[in-house]
C-alpha cells in the first residue's frame, strides 16, 4: 500500500470552504457593528443637542412658545428641533411642560421633557 502525501482535491476544497465560511461571518460582524456605532452615533448626537435646547429655553424669559435656536443645530446637518409647550400644569399658569424633540430624516431619533417654572 502506498502512503499519501499531501493534500487530496476533497480536502482542500473543505478547506477553502471553511475559509469562505469564516470571511463571509467577519464580514457580516463588522457591517452589523458598523451600523450599531453609527445608530449610537447618532443617538448620541441627538440626546446632546436636546439637553442643550432645552438648557437654551429654560435660560430665556417665561412664554408660551420659544423658538429653537438654530446655532446649535451643526450647518449642514440633518437634525432639526421641535420645541412643544402644552398647557400650564397649575391652575395660575406657573409651571410650564417643554418637550424638545430632535428629528434627523424625518424621523424622531430622541425627546427629552422638563419643567419650567415662572418665577414671580
Amino acid at each position: 500500500m502506498d502512503s499519501e502525501k499531501g493534500f487530496t482535491l476533497i480536502e482542500t476544497l473543505v478547506g477553502v470552504f471553511l475559509l469562505i465560511l469564516i470571511g463571509v461571518n467577519l464580514f457580516a460582524s463588522l457591517t452589523l457593528s458598523s451600523k450599531i456605532l453609527m445608530q449610537t452615533d447618532t443617538q448620541q448626537t441627538a440626546r446632546v443637542l436636546a439637553v442643550a435646547e432645552m438648557e437654551y429655553v429654560k435660560n430665556l424669559p417665561y412664554a408660551v412658545s420659544y423658538i429653537q435656536d438654530d446655532t446649535l443645530i451643526p450647518g449642514g446637518s440633518r437634525f432639526s428641533v421641535t420645541i412643544d409647550t402644552p398647557v400650564t400644569m397649575e391652575e395660575d399658569g406657573n409651571l410650564q411642560k417643554i418637550k424638545i424633540r430632535i428629528w434627523r430624516s424625518g424621523h424622531e431619533v430622541t425627546s427629552l421633557e422638563d419643567y419650567k417654572v415662572k418665577w414671580q
